[in-house]
């Protein structure tokens, strides 16, 4: 099986975990585009379709050898909760011991692989203290359609509950 199959079968299989209608919805897009035989491009994805998404999404382009990421799109509500825009800005450079993250070992593998990456929990990178959980979901995109050039994702953040009220 190839990468560009083994991407979306794999998608399939984890799309029942992913607990965010909208992170669904992205994911079910990125199906919809996806094309036999090749890994989805930037050119098969429009933004058009899927407006009400676009505040959550962030596109990063991949510069190989040694592999980084610099920010091409960053969503309102991305920049919002991060409270910086990072439009041009490698994520090596934004944030310290990006390497040793998350957000970098999740797209180096779709990188390496082909795959996506879905993961719900606690960010590894500082945000807006009022925010609990993030769910995230990295896709990835690729001009010749076997190696992935671009990685696009999408991020919800969950409200942390109030605890004023609390009686513990």
């Amino acid at each position: 099986m190839d990468h560009a199959t083994q991407s979306l079968a794999y998608l399939k299989s984890i799309h029942p975990a992913i607990h965010n209608p909208k992170v669904s919805e992205f994911a079910e897009y990125w199906m919809s585009i996806h094309p036999e035989g090749r890994l989805p491009s930037r050119a098969d994805f429009d933004p058009i379709d899927i407006p009400s998404l676009l505040p959550n999404l962030v596109l990063v382009d991949v510069t190989p050898d040694p592999i980084r990421f610099m920010v091409r799109l960053q969503g309102t509500d991305v920049t919002r909760v991060m409270k910086r825009e990072l439009k041009g800005t490698y994520l090596d450079e934004a944030f310290p011991n990006f390497e040793q993250s998350f957000p970098y070992l999740d797209r180096v593998h779709v990188v390496e692989t082909g795959l996506p990456v879905h993961r719900f929990g606690s960010p590894s990178l500082q945000f807006a203290l009022d925010y609990a959980p993030v769910e995230r979901l990295h896709l990835p995109l690729s001009s010749d359609g076997t190696a992935v050039d671009k990685v696009i994702s999408i991020f919800f953040y969950e409200q942390k509950p109030d605890l004023r009220g609390s009686i513990f």
